[in-house]
């Protein structure tokens, strides 16, 4: 994780480079960047630029992406084809990597009157444990009932979403999975409507 490009990274890419004209001017977080490729587009357009990762090595490897793509490295060779078009050089005045665990991203108001609620796969990593474990109808509602979420997060993230009970057994909430479900179809319908374009 966040040491190769995700193919959901590179269509991304492309996509904000297609529609750079909504980037200009404006400030963009990335969530969960990876090794910082549509940050890093996003930052030739932007105002701002915020790429965050949650363990420490990535944040560090952005930075460094951040960079190696400035032109103001030496190694550094202008292949846009963006003339006439302003284009910001230096990355580093625009792009920061930052750290931002959003497991432990409470509500100011909760902060101090709810312990932390930790999901299983942060204490368990990623071992299928025993547990009792539940279906969001809500997240996951494409019928494959193998999906699920651990009692915490039924709990905390998808408290007020259709709950039901699953069973207990062996079993690893799926809870991060969701954010990859919905940027998937997003994409998905984002490349459907380019196909539809070009090909009316």
């Amino acid at each position: 994780m966040g040491c190769a490009l995700w193919d959901g990274g590179v269509v991304l890419t492309r996509w904000i480079y297609a529609n750079r004209d909504l980037f200009r001017n404006q400030t963009v977080l990335e969530l969960g960047a990876g090794c910082g490729l549509p940050g890093i587009m996003a930052a030739k357009f932007a105002k701002s630029v915020i790429l965050t990762e949650y363990i420490e090595q990535l944040v560090n490897n952005i930075q460094y992406n951040i960079t190696l793509n400035s032109e103001d490295n030496d190694d550094y060779e202008d292949e846009d084809d963006t003339e006439g078009e302003k284009v910001n050089k230096d990355l580093t005045k625009i792009a920061k990597a930052g750290f931002l665990d959003w497991f432990q991203i409470e509500s100011e108001n909760d902060a101090n009157l709810t312990p932390q609620i930790r999901c299983a796969t942060q204490e368990y990593g990623k071992k299928f444990i025993e547990q009792d474990w539940y279906r969001c109808l809500t997240c996951f509602n494409n019928g494959d009932s193998s999906l699920g979420v651990c009692t915490n997060c039924a709990n905390s993230c998808h408290s007020g979403h259709a709950i039901q009970f699953a069973e207990h057994s062996r079993f690893r909430c799926d809870c991060d999975v969701t954010f990859f479900l919905f940027l998937f179809l997003f994409l998905e319908l984002k490349f459907n409507f380019f196909l539809k374009k070009k090909i009316g």
